[in-house]
């Protein structure tokens, strides 16, 4: 039961965040505590921050890690371009990749709690080892 509540009360605060975001035209500003998340606009207009197959519009810093998580996507049969991503580093130095595809923002999914496209999903890049390591989809 208390699992239950927990999850419910993450949907409800990512659908604020999400209507926050929409409504405003761009995102809320970042706690300063929490860790640092790359969130550079792409041109497509709604996004989350860059889209993964594209390179212009992801730090350089990144564009490596970007690169191998856009050839991880393709992997699976998926087209990188249609996932806008945020990127953060972890503590122990591995960039994490929160993938956000398109069909989680179309009409018919608005309001739903978790992942309703199916296809949104977190990517663990190691630079030491400069390759994916880890991909979690949501739930």
């Amino acid at each position: 039961m208390m699992r239950i509540v927990l999850w419910v009360c993450l949907a409800v605060a990512i659908l604020g965040w999400l209507y926050l975001f929409r409504s405003s035209g761009g995102a809320p500003p970042l706690p300063a505590s929490g860790p640092p998340v790359e969130t550079a606009r792409s041109s497509r207009e709604g996004s989350l921050g860059p889209l993964v197959g594209d390179g212009e519009n992801i730090a350089k810093q990144h564009r490596e890690a970007a690169a191998a998580v856009a050839a991880s996507v393709r992997e699976g049969g998926e087209d990188p371009k249609e996932f806008s991503c945020q990127i953060e580093t972890a503590a122990n130095g591995e960039l994490i990749f929160h993938l956000w595809h398109e069909s989680a923002f179309l009409p018919e999914n608005r309001n739903t709690a978790g992942n309703p496209g199916g296809k949104c999903r977190d990517v663990y890049y190691n630079p030491t080892q400069k390759k994916v390591v880890k991909t979690l989809g949501w739930q």
